[in-house]
Order: structure tokens, then C-alpha cells, then sequence
């Protein structure tokens, strides 16, 4: 809608990737209710969005890849996502252990792997889990989890908080845990990198990040391994230290607000080419 506006209107489009979804259909989930037919007029659509896009902003090279290979289009800028830099954070309690997760409480985001991972660790008295997203109260599945996550005497559900408070458990945590299916790029990863907190993923690797030595984890699927590392991280407290270190640096490096400068570069960029185009002129932006 906003393309087709565009077009007549002789404004620009400018259009930020949010999620691998985006540019991969295979990802997208099926909308309840709605039939086969209008689901490929949906796809048809988004099809025409993404390739009328003026300008398309990627996340990851990732996502610029699915892009080109989805919709032919090689033109997309590559900004990183961007968090303000915390200052006086505070120092990490030595004991318990706490393993954070956070998300809204969806299928795709597993919440039950989670769980799954407090059972484990029920008989170490070192170690907390603490679990934040907003309760799918929708969903009719939601009451038996909810009950198991009560029956857990060491994970503690916090519901939904705002994300001054998901920052202030992820600077107080020592590991943060991803389950998703997929992802964009996780902006809890960046706000626990920033704050010295260790990621371990089961699945989502933005670019390989977690392959590398740099942030370490990613368990490519594989639950035995996502507790394997958990494991080494809540036994090796020089471990967490280093990585810790290594996560605020680079992620302050890459992650911080002058990735905006890069971003208005795109806007102005269109704001010019535009005010050349047409006394019309507007920029609409996803």
C-alpha cells in the first residue's frame, strides 16, 4: 500500500527490514482464518512493497542475501540495529547464577525449551532462571505451561516489563538465552552485549556472530548442546568474565546510536533525490 502510494503521490519509499520473515516467505507464518487464495494475493502484495522500495535497509548480510535470492533486488544498505550505550552498570552478583530469557511468549519463540532447560538445572542451588514476555492468554495452551513454570521453584516468571526493566534484569544476569525459531536481529541480543551478558542461542545466528570466538554460542538446534553451554558458562566464571568483556566492547562498537548517522543518510539521500522528482514530496517509512 505504502509502494503504490508512493508511486502516485512521486514520494519515496524507504523500507527497513525487521525480521528474516520479511524477505523469506517460507518464514512468514500463516495468518489463522484466511483462506489459500487470499494468502497468495497477500504474498502478491508484499511482493509488489518490496520491489517498488526506493531504498530497502537490511539488518544483517543475511537478510541481503534472502533478498537478493527472494526478490532480485542487490541494492539493499546494511545498517546494525542501535541501542543507547548503559552507563554505571552495576557489578554482577557472584551468587545465584542467573540465566535470563526474554520474549513475547509466541510458539516460534519456544518458551518451552526454556522450560525445559529450568527442569534441568532444578537441583542447582546456584543457579536461577528468569523468565520475561507478556502471557498469550489467547492461546489455550498457555494455561499448562504456566503450570509448569509455576511447579518450578527456580525460574521465575516476571510476565511483560517495560524495557528499562528487561534491561535492568539483563544487566544483573549472567547468561541471556535465545530459543527462537528465527529472528531478525534480536535487540535483546544487543541489550544484553551491552551489558556484559553472555548470549546463548539455540538456533538464531545474525551472520554467524555466535559461531564466531567473539560471542561463542549458538547451539544450531541441538538442545543438548544449548545445555551444554549454559552449563560451561554457570561453571566458569573466568569464562564469563572474558566473554563479557569481549560483548560490551564490540557490541558498543557496532551497536551504538551513530548507526543512526548511516540511517539519515539513506532518508536525506531520498528527501534529495525526491525534491528533485516533484513539488510532492514524502518520505514513507516501515
Amino acid at each position: 500500500v505504502a509502494a503504490l502510494y508512493a508511486r502516485r503521490a512521486h514520494a519515496r519509499l524507504v523500507w527497513h527490514v525487521a525480521h528474516d520473515s520479511d524477505v523469506q516467505p517460507s518464514l512468514r507464518p500463516a495468518v489463522p482464518g484466511v483462506s489459500s487464495l487470499l494468502s497468495r494475493f497477500d504474498e502478491r502484495i508484499i511482493d509488489y512493497g518490496i520491489r517498488h522500495a526506493d531504498a530497502i535497509v537490511v539488518q544483517t548480510q543475511h537478510q541481503a542475501d534472502l533478498l537478493l535470492r527472494h526478490y532480485g533486488r542487490n541494492d539493499s544498505t546494511l545498517i546494525p540495529n542501535f541501542h543507547p550505550i548503559p552507563d554505571n552498570l552495576p557489578d554482577k552478583p557472584s551468587d545465584p547464577i542467573t540465566i535470563t530469557w526474554v520474549a513475547n511468549i509466541k510458539p516460534f519463540k519456544r518458551p518451552e525449551v526454556f522450560v525445559r532447560l529450568a527442569e534441568d538445572f532444578r537441583n542447582r542451588p546456584n543457579v536461577r532462571l528468569i523468565m520475561i514476555g507478556a502471557p498469550p492468554l489467547s492461546n489455550p495452551e498457555w494455561p499448562t505451561l504456566l503450570a509448569k513454570i509455576q511447579a518450578l521453584p527456580n525460574l521465575l516468571y516476571l510476565g511483560g516489563l517495560s524495557q528499562e526493566q528487561v534491561n535492568h534484569w539483563l544487566a544483573r544476569s549472567h547468561v541471556f538465552v535465545n530459543t527462537s525459531e528465527s529472528e531478525g536481529f534480536a535487540n535483546t541480543f544487543i541489550q544484553a552485549w551491552m551489558r556484559g551478558t553472555p548470549v546463548v542461542s539455540l538456533d538464531v545466528d545474525p551472520d554467524g556472530l555466535l559461531a564466531s570466538r567473539m560471542y561463542r554460542y549458538c547451539a544450531g538446534g541441538d538442545y543438548h548442546a544449548l545445555r551444554r553451554h549454559v552449563e560451561t558458562l554457570i561453571d566458569d566464571p573466568e569464562l564469563r568474565r572474558t566473554l563479557s568483556e569481549q560483548a560490551k566492547r564490540h557490541s558498543r562498537a557496532t551497536y551504538s546510536y551513530r548507526n543512526i548517522e548511516s540511517l539519515v543518510e539513506v532518508l536525506l539521500h531520498d528527501t534529495a533525490a525526491t525534491e528533485s522528482d516533484s513539488p510532492t514530496n514524502a518520505i514513507d517509512s516501515q
